[in-house]
């Protein structure tokens, strides 16, 4: 688990900041955009509603699945 810490304000929808990225907290991705957590959820990721939100970045939670981070990333920068 990472030690990072979580942007100081989420990202404004429409802007560069709200790109998504593999290091991205969960967190942080879900604050960005009211989209990511569905998206999150059909990938089979309830990260959003999870303590580890907090802590992990988008490719420590797609790990444990084998989910392609890319991929994931590719389809929240969709939204953006």
């Amino acid at each position: 688990m990472s030690k990072r810490k979580r942007a100081r304000e989420p990202a404004t929808e429409g802007t560069v900041a709200s790109r998504f990225s593999s290091d991205m907290l969960v967190a942080d991705a879900v604050d960005a955009h009211d989209g990511v957590k569905d998206i999150l959820l059909e990938y089979g990721l309830p990260c959003s509603e999870c303590i580890v939100a907090f802590h992990e970045s988008l490719a420590e939670g797609c790990a444990p699945l084998r989910l392609n981070v890319d991929e994931v990333v590719e389809r929240l920068n969709a939204l953006a």
